[in-house]
């Protein structure tokens, strides 16, 4: 069941000052699979949105569950009056396979949160692999 709405922090630089900014994303829509959240500041022409799936193997078989989180941000050019997107999607494979327990499914979750950090979603922006 999805919460009505989700508070999440922004971390980001502009112009060399660190700002933690709070962003209130409100449901904005729900289904069996898929869960849709708006942030409340952003308008309808330049959206911020939140979408999580969920993709579930049947109970019984085998394979991988698939959850995919993605965050997105329109924005429209006002001098060409033409709309780009900025997005992260972050798709989680989880084996049903008994070998494969919670906690090791979410060291690899921690492990990837961990990687994406500031310092290095800096370097990712501007084009550099760290």
């Amino acid at each position: 069941m999805a919460t009505s709405s989700l508070t999440l922090v922004s971390r980001f630089s502009e112009a060399g000052v660190d700002t933690d900014t709070n962003h209130t994303f409100a449901l904005s829509g729900q289904g069996d699979t898929k869960t849709s959240y708006t942030d409340t500041a952003s308008s309808m022409t330049e959206p911020a949105t939140l979408e999580v799936s969920i993709d579930r193997k049947a109970v019984g078989s085998s394979g991988n569950d698939r959850v995919t989180v993605k965050v997105s941000l329109v924005k429209q050019n006002t001098n060409t009056l033409a709309f780009a997107s900025c997005s992260a999607t972050l798709t989680l494979s989880l084996p049903r396979d008994v070998q494969f327990l919670s906690w090791m499914k979410e060291k690899v979750i921690s492990e990837l949160l961990s990687y994406c950090s500031e310092a290095r979603t800096d370097s990712l922006v501007i084009g550099v692999c760290p």
